[in-house]
């Protein structure tokens, strides 16, 4: 399948090649549906899952698929 993302404030389109796409709202920190996927992520300091500034999960070598996860990695002011 193949998603056309549009960036409404610099005013270019970019298309991306995928298996899945899943489109949430407000999740909770913690992400269960990550458990599964918990041997292949590589970890911060905080134990939470290090994600890139393009929001993709840092996941071992040997992990080939991109999981791209916005929102996960940004501080709560609710702690959550």
């Amino acid at each position: 399948m193949a998603v056309t993302l549009s960036d409404r404030f610099g005013q270019h389109e970019t298309t991306v090649r995928a298996d899945g796409v899943v489109l949430a709202t407000g999740y909770r920190r913690g992400a269960p549906f990550l458990d599964e996927l918990a041997p292949f992520l590589l970890l911060a300091d905080d134990g939470r899952p290090e994600v890139a500034a393009d929001y993709r999960l840092h996941t071992i070598a040997e992990f080939t698929p991109a999981i791209f996860v916005q929102g996960l990695s940004d501080a709560s002011p609710t702690g959550s």
